[in-house]
Order: structure tokens, then C-alpha cells, then sequence
């Protein structure tokens, strides 16, 4: 990189997950009063980053200053279409920091979809707490995560903050209150490595805590919410108040320990009711699975099970397994023969499976530094250097819609596990493996599948999609993270009616909160004598990484001058 970094301290605190609408409520309400001060006086400016928000990719999209199409990434699950196979793929694009000259030590804690990076100058610890870090639980120099670990603890919620809590009030106040201690303890470790640190120059870190606390209370901020009728809903509001209440207090303590710094606050994008999780996992899938075969693998207990009926403290992936045709079996075994019955449906699915047996990549267990709030194991530190670990890939074996991936083969088109939006694969001669559809059969299958999905009803005669997105260019070219056709819902729906094949659902809801809030923000503040910031504007998010490498005094090119909402020394006309 060009230029020499100022010498001035600059710190970057994200916000995960951060919504508007619930900052402003709770800044009326009096209860953030750093909020509320850097609302009045700091230099605000708008951060949009459209379809990427709904890839969970945008903290890549934010730190690397390039979209996701650009970094020809359209999803963070990867398939193989040589062997059908599906991981989940974390950090892989360069950040605005690495390569910065000149500027003192550089301090990267706990921000998601960062990577370690071997230099003497750049500090990093992954994983901490991070809500989806796309990187193990590490760190460079290597130890330092362990004596963090040691002298602090993990975060509270690490990797537990994907527990589902609405079925049960008290697991809802546990979680509650493990978010507000996890963003005070994340300060505490944040001035430990300042002062371990003296000569640090740029602090970037990243609150995950707002990001978790959504998906896991929003019925309680949506009176429309199915769920918002349920006990834990009163309960699940107060705990977003309190979490703004936490990450007020946390950020008053963090600009407190640094006053000579200028201060940028960023929240890639908010969080709203989340309208994907039960119809992209279950519902579709099952759909298409049935359009294919004419069989039916999803089984139901009682004709109707309402989807807000879920018992205190039971996994929602568990209800959701036991659902599938060949759980009669494997529930008896486990129940009577837990190792044994495992044992036995593992052979039994190998055979069935055959030859074309899919890889679920499962790594062996490693070894814990602790047992989670809700007992998901916390990993130790991952000793490996950052070349050993490259690019970080995971299995997501347990994600409803690998349930059909041994089908996926023998189908014209399969649902991809997705997060977010649901995703079709065209099973397509030349491109995967035993691809069954001809590419000049393409625009057809679509356009049958198009159909099939607009015949689907919830009952209430209401769309239940917002669009059905053909992708463009060539379907043969088709990047391995992408998809044939993308289904955005309109609604959150537990069932889906189709006139020929049938009642898919209900399903209980899973996360009542979603990617799709409002749009993102940047708040500057602090020691800025020199730094002209256009406030009040609209920007992409990708114009952060620039503008940041402004701040730190780097020699960009034309067009990241123009990309840039931060000018130093001199008056924006």
C-alpha cells in the first residue's frame, strides 16, 4: 500500500446487527445518553449495502471496501458440484488494514469474517465472542487468546447465542443477561490490550452483541410477530432495551479510555423479523422434494402443530429432526440405546446412501476451554499459523436442508442450505457432477419451478414471496457460492399449501429475528481538527474501507478519492 499512516489514533467500533429503529426508541426513552451525544454532535453518515446485508457477508463487504459480487462470493455456503457437498466458508478477502506502514501497532479484536494475519505490527484475536466469526477462536501473536481466555473468560454467549430461547422465559432471561455482561467484559479485555499494547495507532473492533440479542428476542419489539403472543415476548423486549443499555455503557467506557482517538462508529445494516429461517430450511425443500419424487420425508406427530408450540428448553434442530421419516426408529434407539442407536442409523444411512454418498466434512471434536450458558462447547485457541488454517470451511450437516442431499443427484433442482434467503440449484448436465437437465432445458426448468412456487398459498391467499429472482449470465459459469433462482419472502409463514402436493407445515419458528432491518450507519466523533467528514450523506458500504484509509493518512488512487466520504486538511464544497 501507498503512503504513510498519520500518526493519529483512530478507533472502529462496529455494531453487529445494530437497528435504528430500536436505537432511536431507546435513545427516547433516556436510557443511552452516549448515543444520544454522539447522535448530536458526531458527523452521521448513512451506509448502504444492499443485497449484501442478506448474505451475512457484510462486515467482509465493510472491511474489504468490495462487494460481495465482487469478490465473486454471493453466499458464505460453498458447493462442490463434484461431489454435492456444502461447507460453510469463512474469511477470505484482505481488510483495509493489512499493509498499513508507519502507524504503530494495529489491534483487530473479536470482528467477524477477519482473519489472523502474520505480522509484527498487526495484533488480532479471532472468535472471542463474535456472533459468526468465520474464523476458529485465534490469534496473533499465537497465546494470545489463551491468556485472554485466562485472565477474562470467553465471552458469555460464545457459541451459544445461536440457542433458540423464545420457547422458554428463563433461558430468554439468561441469555439476556449474559449480552449485557459480554459487553462489559468486552471493554475490560479492550483496555487490557491497550495498555499491553502502548503504541497502538488503529483499534478495530466489533460488538456482537446486538446481532445475537435480535435474532434471539425481536417478537419481543414486533406487536405483528407470530410469536409475539408468546409468554417470553414481554421479557425478550426488556432484554433488547437492556442490550442498547449494555452497548451504551460499553462505548461510554471505551471513548472514555481513549480520548485522544478520533472515534468511528458502524453498523453495517439492522435487524427485523426474520421471514426465511422456517420457509428457506424446511419448507422448501421439502417442496421441491416432493415435486420430484412424489414421496413425502417430512413427518408429522399431530395434523396441526401450531408454530409457536415449541416445550421450554427443547432444540429447535432436534424437533425439527425428529420430524423426518426415518427418525421412528432412531428416536426409540436413542432413547432406550443412545450410543448404540446412533451407531446403527450411521450405518444404515451409509448404505442407503451408497457410492454417492454426500461428505458432511465433520472434523473431530477439539478440545474445550469451557462449556457454554447453554452447554455448546467453547474451543480452545487454534495453535496454527494463519497458513495452516487459510481458508476457514465448517459443515452445516446440521442444517434441515442436507437432510435431502442425498437426493440431490437424482433431482433437476435442489434447495442449497441457506441463512437467509432461499436458494435453488439447477441440477444441470456439464456443470455438476450427475447433472440430469440439459443446458438448453435451463429457462424451462426454471420456468417450471417459477410456476410451482406461485401456486404455493399459506393459506390466507396472501403471496408469499416478495420476488423469485432468475440469476443472470451463464447458468454454465455459474460461481460455486451462487445459485439459479433466489426466493425472497414476504412474510414470516410456518406452512405452505400447494393444490397437487400438498401441506408442508406447520414448522415451529426458529430465530424471531432477521436480516432484514434497516440500513447501516457511521458516526464520527473525537479528535478530528483536520477530518471533514460529508455528513447527512447516503453511502455504499464498500466506501468505508476507503474512507478509513483516508483517516489513516494512506495515498489512494482516483477513484478511491472519489469513493471516499473523509477528507483531511481541507472544507468539502
Amino acid at each position: 500500500m501507498n503512503g504513510t499512516a498519520t500518526n493519529r489514533r483512530t478507533v472502529l467500533i462496529g455494531l453487529d446487527g445494530m437497528e435504528s429503529a430500536l436505537l432511536d426508541e431507546v435513545i427516547t426513552r433516556g436510557e443511552a445518553p452516549t448515543f444520544k451525544r454522539l447522535r448530536e454532535t458526531g458527523a452521521w453518515v448513512g451506509l448502504d449495502s444492499g443485497t449484501d446485508h442478506d448474505t451475512g457477508l457484510s462486515w467482509e463487504v465493510a472491511w474489504s471496501g468490495r462487494t460481495c459480487a465482487t469478490n465473486n462470493r454471493l453466499s458464505a455456503v460453498e458447493f462442490d458440484p463434484s461431489n454435492y457437498g456444502v461447507l460453510q466458508q469463512g474469511a477470505t478477502q484482505i481488510p483495509f488494514w493489512q499493509g498499513l506502514t508507519g502507524a504503530g501497532t494495529t489491534i483487530v479484536f473479536d470482528a467477524p469474517y477477519t482473519s489472523t494475519i502474520e505480522a509484527d505490527d498487526v495484533v488480532t484475536v479471532t472468535g472471542w465472542g463474535a456472533h459468526d466469526p468465520g474464523y476458529p477462536r485465534a490469534s496473533w501473536p499465537k497465546g494470545l487468546l489463551s491468556e485472554i481466555d485466562s485472565r477474562f473468560g470467553p465471552h458469555p454467549t460464545c457459541n451459544n447465542d445461536y440457542t433458540i430461547v423464545w420457547n422458554d422465559v428463563e433461558r430468554t432471561k439468561r441469555m439476556s443477561q449474559a449480552f449485557v455482561d459480554g459487553a462489559a467484559k468486552r471493554v475490560d479485555v479492550l483496555e487490557w490490550l491497550l495498555a499491553r499494547y502502548p503504541d497502538w495507532t488503529l483499534l478495530v473492533t466489533v460488538m456482537s452483541e446486538p446481532h445475537g440479542a435480535s435474532e434471539a428476542f425481536w417478537h419481543g419489539m414486533d406487536s405483528a410477530h407470530p410469536l409475539a403472543g408468546h409468554p417470553s415476548a414481554s421479557h425478550a423486549r426488556e432484554a433488547l432495551f437492556a442490550m442498547v443499555r449494555a452497548q451504551d455503557a460499553a462505548l461510554g467506557r471505551l471513548l472514555a479510555a481513549t480520548p485522544d482517538a478520533v472515534h468511528v462508529v458502524v453498523s453495517t445494516g439492522g435487524m427485523g423479523t426474520n421471514v426465511s429461517d422456517v420457509p428457506s430450511m424446511v419448507l422448501l425443500p421439502e417442496l421441491l422434494y416432493r415435486n420430484e419424487s412424489g414421496k413425502k420425508r417430512l413427518r408429522w406427530r399431530r395434523r396441526v402443530t401450531p408454530a409457536n408450540a415449541l416445550e421450554a428448553g427443547r432444540r429447535w434442530s432436534a424437533e425439527i429432526e425428529d420430524r423426518y421419516r426415518h427418525s421412528a426408529l432412531r428416536i426409540g434407539f436413542r432413547k432406550h440405546f443412545p450410543a448404540v442407536g446412533r451407531l446403527i442409523f450411521l450405518m444404515l444411512r451409509k448404505v442407503l446412501r451408497g457410492s454417492r454418498e454426500v461428505p458432511t466434512n465433520d472434523a473431530p471434536t477439539p478440545e474445550l476451554v469451557a462449556w457454554g450458558l447453554f452447554d455448546a462447547g467453547i474451543q480452545v485457541e487454534d495453535r496454527r499459523t494463519p497458513s495452516e488454517i487459510d481458508t476457514h470451511r465448517t459443515s452445516i450437516g446440521w442444517h434441515p436442508a442436507t437432510m435431502y442431499s442425498d437426493a440431490w443427484p437424482d433431482m433437476a433442482a435442489f434447495v442449497l442450505p441457506s441463512f437467509y434467503d432461499g436458494r435453488i440449484r439447477i441440477n444441470l448436465v456439464g456443470r455438476e457432477r450427475d447433472g440430469i437437465v440439459a443446458l438448453d432445458c435451463y429457462d424451462d426448468t426454471c420456468a417450471k419451478i417459477e410456476q410451482l412456487l406461485s401456486e404455493c398459498t399459506d393459506g390466507t391467499g396472501e403471496p408469499l414471496f416478495a420476488s423469485v429472482e432468475r440469476r443472470s449470465g451463464d447458468p454454465m459459469t455459474r460461481h460455486d457460492t451462487d445459485c439459479d433462482l433466489l426466493i425472497l419472502w414476504k412474510k414470516p409463514v410456518d406452512a405452505i399449501i400447494h393444490p397437487r402436493l400438498g401441506r408442508i407445515g406447520p414448522v415451529p419458528f426458529r430465530r424471531p429475528g432477521g436480516h432484514n432491518g434497516s440500513k447501516g450507519f457511521a458516526v464520527f466523533d473525537g479528535a478530528m481538527s483536520d477530518v471533514v467528514v460529508e455528513a447527512g450523506t447516503m453511502r455504499p458500504l464498500t466506501d468505508l474501507a476507503t474512507s478509513m484509509k483516508t483517516l489513516l493518512g494512506q495515498t489512494l488512487g482516483a477513484a478511491e478519492q472519489r469513493a471516499s466520504f473523509v477528507h483531511l486538511g481541507k472544507t468539502v464544497s
